[in-house]
């Protein structure tokens, strides 16, 4: 019987399968992840902060990151990710429902329905980019 070479196979070293396909990782993040990033910018006396979740491994989602925090920044957070089992996220929050919009605007058509929802009171946005969509959560305001 054939000896099996040493190590992992290809597609679980480099994230790609024979074929061409690609290696599903899932998004994971933390509350407190959200919480944080919120708070910072509340504490800067915006009114509406929102959060962003961004999978990076997305095409728009890496689109979305290097228009954000640069090319150098999103490379820096896929070499971190790159034996984890989840998927590269870039975490952030802009002040204003507003600026959120003129974010999303450029990769999503459909970026003013996602950011209209409405929200209970005591909550703040979570917009989600990830497998090709953007999808806005409430989430309750920490305190």
């Amino acid at each position: 019987m054939p000896k099996k070479p040493p190590g992992k196979p290809p597609s679980q070293r480099s994230g790609y399968r024979p074929g061409g396909g690609r290696r599903f990782r899932p998004l994971n993040f933390s509350a407190i992840e959200l919480d944080v990033a919120y708070e910072r910018t509340a504490m800067a006396r915006h009114s509406e902060p929102v959060v962003f979740v961004v999978n990076l491994d997305d095409e728009i989602g890496g689109n979305l990151g290097r228009q954000v925090s640069g090319s150098e920044r999103v490379a820096e957070i896929k070499s971190d990710y790159r034996q984890r089992p989840e998927a590269p996220r870039l975490t952030f929050a802009v002040e204003s429902v507003k600026n959120a919009f003129a974010i999303l605007i450029f990769h999503f058509e459909n970026a003013a329905t996602v950011l209209e929802a409405p929200i209970p009171p005591g909550h703040y946005r979570v917009v989600v980019v990830d497998r090709g969509g953007a999808t806005c959560h409430p989430r309750p305001i920490p305190g």
